[in-house]
């Protein structure tokens, strides 16, 4: 059994919740457990409320590159993913897959649930957050939640291709991103350019933190320039980026901008996808907090006192609040929680009618008790 529980607001530590509650899952186990591997690329996103309006699911249309396995006619897939932003509400499932338009790797995939969302032919990740391979900016390497695969074609495409045994279809080309020097990108990056040093050296996420970044090549202009941060949800070993609202200035020699949510702990880069300047020191992000992200404007999710008592009160489902070790270890854990944060978190009582991992009003702890989600994670949570 795995543990679910859901809540209004949760504060994010720096280190990863995502990679804790999971099982490894290597390339073998996705391959051979998905009915559809394809090579695609991110287009287009929307998210929409379940019918029962107590869920958000994300759509993210993937163009097809090429087919591993299944349907060899596939001209785009349709990935569902648990969580969303519709208006000012979001739903932050963790762990999950959280795609971002123009991301290009490998999907594992399964079809998914027919009463998930509203009708149509879409997939799910086998493995949710494991069952996407990104590839890095040149297209040369891929990386999982676990796993990296310095050498795209040897490491990744090939084992797909001689364990499938089907005949790979390249349903579209893509180019390989021009050599260092040669940028695509107007206002580039400068491959002589460098990062000299950034302050302050330790910072918080999610809070309109400004962070100040020095050094020569940033070009005059942002252009399509990103800062880039460690993602302290898979550890580090891939990075995000700001929101364009988050940018506070930019020049050839300095840029302001505001550490997004979900920033970890290590280096920071400028990129423009051809030339890259990392930092040679690590930023430190003692803790995050929750954004909500809508029409491009960025928005902090901040504690409700929910249960008038300075915090937020938590009911066990009747199977789990019935495992005593489960409920012990529970209410230690969240004892140490609340004692750490300052938010007066209890639990009262138990319920034996709502089982679901959704919006259900109040604030939930329980066993997946069905298909809610992967065989790879152990622990998941709502927010």
């Amino acid at each position: 059994m795995r543990l679910f529980f859901t809540l209004l607001i949760i504060l994010l530590s720096s280190f990863s919740f995502a990679q804790n509650c999971m099982v490894p899952q290597d390339l073998h186990t996705s391959v051979a457990n998905s009915h559809t591997i394809v090579e695609g690329k991110v287009v287009q996103q929307s998210a929409v409320w379940n019918a029962s309006q107590n869920m958000i699911y994300t759509l993210s249309e993937v163009e097809v590159y090429r087919i591993f396995k299944g349907q060899s006619n596939l001209q785009s897939v349709t990935v569902v993913t648990q969580g969303g932003t519709v208006g000012l509400s979001k739903i932050i499932i963790e762990p999950e897959l959280e795609l971002a338009i123009g991301d290009f790797g490998v999907f594992t995939l399964e079809s998914s649930p027919a009463n998930l969302v509203q009708q149509g032919d879409y997939y799910r990740a086998y493995g949710g957050p494991q069952g996407f391979f990104k590839y890095n900016e040149a297209h040369t390497s891929a990386q999982s939640v676990f796993f990296q695969f310095p050498h795209l074609k040897n490491d990744l495409i090939n084992p797909i291709a001689q364990q499938v045994q089907q005949k790979t279809r390249v349903i579209k080309k893509w180019k390989p991103l021009p050599k260092k020097g040669k940028s695509i990108v107007a206002k580039a990056v400068s491959s002589s350019g460098s990062i000299a040093n950034f302050s302050p050296a330790t910072i918080t996420s999610g809070t309109k933190s400004i962070l100040t970044i020095n050094g020569s090549g940033f070009g005059a202009t942002q252009g399509s320039s990103v800062v880039q941060f460690k993602n302290a949800n898979d550890g580090g070993s891939s990075y995000i980026s700001p929101a364009a609202s988050e940018y506070i200035s930019w020049s050839n020699t300095q840029i302001q901008v505001e550490v997004p949510t979900k920033a970890g702990t290590g280096n920071i880069r400028v990129t423009d996808g051809v030339n890259t300047l990392t930092s040679s020191g690590n930023l430190t992000i003692t803790y995050a907090i929750l954004n909500v992200t809508s029409s491009g404007n960025t928005y902090q999710a901040n504690h409700t006192n929910q249960n008038t008592s300075g915090g937020m009160t938590f009911t066990q489902f009747n199977d789990f609040a019935n495992q005593a070790n489960a409920a012990a270890d529970f209410s230690w854990a969240l004892d140490e929680w609340k004692c750490s944060t300052g938010i007066n978190r209890g639990i009262s009582g138990t319920n034996t009618t709502t089982d679901a991992t959704a919006l259900v009003g109040i604030n939930l702890v329980l066993f997946d008790n069905g298909n809610e989600y992967n065989a790879s994670t152990l622990v998941f949570c709502a927010s």
